[in-house]
């Protein structure tokens, strides 16, 4: 209507073109607020004043109105297609993170079967590194049918390496599924090696003798009769005081107070004894000989510390050699405690302990007058065998380890050892019942055997000499960086203070980076304050009864020194240096160590 009110004159505008355009093309034209003019209908002046929405896609009825026609089709269609492929990702995933499980775990069994193996290496490859390493795999999750197949081997150029490859195989889930593969093969590699292991003794085949006097003396340790100073390898019973040096055989204390490591008993007591490495190298050309251990004295017979209440034995064994006095001694009232007895095994190694010949027990006397000649006793100063022979194969390096262990009773036993080499069985049944060491069998075992401590040794130091060096261990390139931690237990017995110096024949300790630094026990478990040593020189005195000094030795990272072979002639060794003054009486039996802190097996990096 007009703005005058005349309805003649109300003017009604044309549809809107878009909502023309939408008609034309089946749709329903709308305003903003979704309502829709009838057909037919003009629009509205609401209509005109906002901008119609299009609705397409509708088709008009019979009846002239417009339904929508239904689009679920194509959205279950889409939706199949993205369930699918969703699927085909999950099942894959599925199977990504089945394969990443069993490479991990294949990973950390390689990586264990190669540190339990390498311990064993290099001289025990096939019938300890080897089995070793399997067992490992086994433990850690792989299958035996796949650790049987495991590829071990050693590595070129590398003796103290071990190398295992193992293939573990996965089955597949979605990959199956769509007929691609039904299982997957993974090979994890993993590659072990250790720092050479420390053994404490000089260079031979034997254990125990007479060392070198003066600072410039030659190392001539073979020479058994030059009386520069000597020592023996000593072992005391168990109910001996710890304090008379025995650090790990005895069992009571003592009346010294703040002895280390023991308050009523000895804490540090080991059951197994103390173990001495035999270590026979290869020989060119191969072939076999029978291996003879025998020990001088190897049983405890109270003597006195010099002989004075028994003669030496007549019988001489060895040609050229001359009788010792062993000087075993009882600390207490031979009355009061049983004599100690002494029993040698010999084994693969501290972890394969199974005994691999018939070793002796050697009963022990508190009167060695009274016991010498009699039946059991024929050992008092004279060189028996201690276990039958074993025959060993030349073509490779072979590893023994000889374990000595003192029983109960008081008394200090010292005695000497000795690794022999015998070419046939005729020799090794004349040497068992009259030990003899032929010029041959001497030659060929100071050639290929060796025998040392293992980490720890009892020694009695019996010097006639104030001013001996005591050979320690050879120390190879492979310990430049490392520290080297040396104990001494129970130092300087004698009658004057002195001093005991860490030395090595490659030169000085300290130039490129090294350092020497020591402590000494002040109490049961504690120690006073770490002290540094330019010389790597260490103060000995008779207060130091019952005490543990510690002493370590940073190797100079310019350290570089091959051994030729493991022989006294080998290079490399690092020794002790023991000086007392002028008219001093040194006579000490005392516990050494030697050893590297830390776990030295170790994974390395594997070469291509």
């Amino acid at each position: 209507m007009s703005a005058h009110g005349d309805p003649l004159t109300e003017v009604r505008r044309p549809v809107h073109h878009d909502a023309w355009r939408c008609l034309q093309e089946g749709g329903e034209a709308a305003d903003r607020s979704g309502t829709a003019p009838r057909a037919g209908e003009p629009m509205s002046t609401r209509t005109l004043e906002r901008r119609p929405q299009c609705r397409r896609g509708g088709s008009r009825s019979r009846f002239g109105r417009v339904s929508r026609r239904d689009d679920g089709g194509f959205a279950l269609a889409w939706f199949a297609i993205m369930i699918t492929v969703l699927m085909g990702f999950a099942g894959l995933a599925v199977d990504l993170g089945n394969w990443y499980l069993h490479i991990q775990r294949a990973q950390r069994a390689a990586d264990a079967a190669a540190l339990d193996g390498d311990v064993y290496m290099p001289a025990r490859f096939a019938d300890a590194a080897v089995p070793a390493a399997k067992a490992a795999l086994v433990n850690n999750g792989v299958p035996a049918a796949d650790a049987a197949k495991a590829t071990i081997s050693r590595v070129a150029g590398k003796p103290n390496d071990l190398r295992v490859s193992v293939q573990t195989t996965v089955g597949n889930t979605f990959l199956k599924l769509l007929k691609l593969k039904s299982q997957q093969v993974f090979t994890r590699t993993a590659q072990a090696t250790h720092l050479p292991a420390l053994h404490i003794g000089t260079g031979t085949n034997m254990a125990g003798g007479f060392l070198p006097g003066g600072s410039g003396a030659a190392w001539n340790w073979a020479k058994l009769g030059a009386i520069d100073g000597n020592y023996w390898v000593g072992i005391q019973g168990q109910d001996t005081p710890k304090v008379n040096g025995d650090r790990y055989q005895t069992k009571a204390c003592g009346s010294v107070p703040n002895t280390y490591q023991c308050s009523g008993t000895n804490a540090e007591y080991d059951s197994t004894g103390y173990d001495f490495h035999i270590r026979i190298a290869e020989r060119p050309g191969g072939g076999t000989a029978y291996l003879m251990l025998e020990a001088y004295d190897p049983g405890y017979a109270q003597t006195k510390g010099e002989c004075t209440n028994a003669t030496y034995n007549a019988g001489v064994p060895h040609a050229g050699e001359v009788p010792w006095c062993s000087g075993d001694e009882n600390y207490n009232h031979p009355d009061t405690f049983a004599a100690p007895n002494a029993k040698y095994t010999l084994i693969r190694s501290e972890k394969d302990t199974t005994p691999v010949a018939t070793c002796k027990t050697f009963p022990g006397s508190q009167n060695a007058s009274k016991s010498m000649g009699k039946a059991g006793f024929e050992w008092i100063h004279a060189w028996v065998p201690v276990c039958t022979a074993v025959k060993v194969d030349l073509s490779g390096p072979t590893d023994y380890v000889l374990r000595v262990k003192s029983g109960a009773g008081d008394g200090v036993n010292n005695f000497m050892l000795q690794a022999a080499l015998m070419g046939s069985s005729g020799e090794v049944a004349t040497n068992a019942v009259n030990p003899s060491i032929s010029a041959s069998t001497r030659s060929l075992s100071q050639q290929l055997v060796t025998i040392a401590a293992d980490t720890s040794f009892a020694v009695d130091n019996r010097l006639d000499n104030i001013n001996v060096r005591f050979p320690l261990a050879q120390i190879p390139a492979e310990y430049a960086g490392q520290t080297v931690q040396l104990e001494f237990y129970d130092v300087g017995d004698a009658d004057r203070s002195g001093t005991m110096t860490v030395a090595s024949e490659v030169g000085s300790m300290t130039a490129g980076g090294g350092s020497c630094k020591y402590s000494i026990s002040t109490g049961i478990k504690s120690y006073g304050p770490v002290q540094s040593s330019p010389g790597c020189k260490v103060p000995m005195t008779a207060s130091d009864d019952g005490k543990n000094i510690k002493f370590q030795w940073t190797v100079p990272t310019s350290y570089n020194c091959t051994p030729t072979d493991a022989s006294r002639n080998g290079g490399c060794w690092t020794y002790v240096q023991m000086f007392y003054p002028p008219g001093s009486v040194p006579d000490d039996f005392t516990t050494w160590t030697m050893d590297m802190p830390g776990y030295p097996v170790r994974l390395t990096k594997i070469a291509p």
